[in-house]
């Protein structure tokens, strides 16, 4: 696999927590024992280690993969701008 596949799945893991994490401050609109149910049901399960551990790895590796991505890709366009142009 890819490392592009790698943060294109940890993205997924990222954006599942911050659907959680907006739906939390949403509930709050419709009612406050509504908000407070949804909080604690939210935060027993990503406040399990497991769940912590693999959130603060894709945070991480994003950051990581992300850089390296756009270092290879200048230069991948580095090279390609000086690379004799063949003119017909």
């Amino acid at each position: 696999m890819s490392l592009r596949v790698f943060h294109r799945s940890s993205a997924v893991v990222i954006a599942g927590f911050a659907i959680v994490h907006l739906t939390n401050h949403v509930m709050s609109l419709h009612a406050i024992a509504t908000h407070i149910a949804f909080m604690d049901v939210a935060r027993t399960v990503y406040r399990q280690p497991a769940i912590e551990l693999m959130l603060l790895a894709s945070v991480m590796f994003q950051c990581v993969s992300g850089l390296w991505m756009v270092v290879r890709g200048w230069r991948q366009a580095r090279r390609s701008s000086m690379a004799p142009s063949r003119i017909r």
